[in-house]
């Protein structure tokens, strides 16, 4: 059995989740939830899967800021994925951040993280035209991804760069 924790997860599962063979506990850690699970009942629920042997795996929604649950959730992970959440995290914050992710890792675990590409999308305004031509198919979803992770003001989101 596995314990995962997915940090910044939206509607997100971590990428390997498909090929676990084995159960697995994941914690979708997001403070954009509108349903979620309490932290305290989910350490009750994280508890419980570590001691039964469980027949389907369990996927549990939390709403909680990343450091907060971090810096006090009371069990560790074998796995923790944070996807396109990194940048979010401020300069002067981000030493703590990843000790706070090492403390939650059990030993021997991975950490699966995944940021921008700055070079990949600076290629994208560049040399594609694809922001040139509203009426392209792939118009919206290349603006929102250059809108979302490499034009924001400095006091918006994706402050590490």
């Amino acid at each position: 059995m596995k314990s995962i924790l997915n940090i910044g997860a939206g509607k997100i599962k971590p990428l390997y989740i498909e090929n676990l063979t084995q159960k697995y506990f994941l914690i979708q850690l997001d403070p954009m939830y509108h349903s979620y699970v309490e932290m305290s009942l989910t350490e009750k629920y994280h508890n419980i899967w570590r001691h039964e042997t469980k027949e389907q795996s369990e996927v549990v929604k939390v709403k909680e800021k990343a450091f907060d649950f971090l810096g006090s959730y009371c069990y560790q992970f074998d796995h923790i994925a944070c996807y396109r959440y990194l940048e979010h995290v401020t300069k002067p914050e981000i030493q703590t951040f990843l000790y706070l992710m090492s403390t939650a890792l059990k030993v021997g675990g991975t950490l699966d993280i995944i940021v921008p590409n700055y070079e990949i999308l600076a290629d994208m305004i560049l040399n594609e035209k694809i922001d040139e031509d509203t009426k392209h198919a792939e118009w919206e979803r290349h603006d929102t991804q250059l809108t979302y992770e490499l034009l924001n003001e400095p006091s918006m989101p994706h402050a590490s760069i």
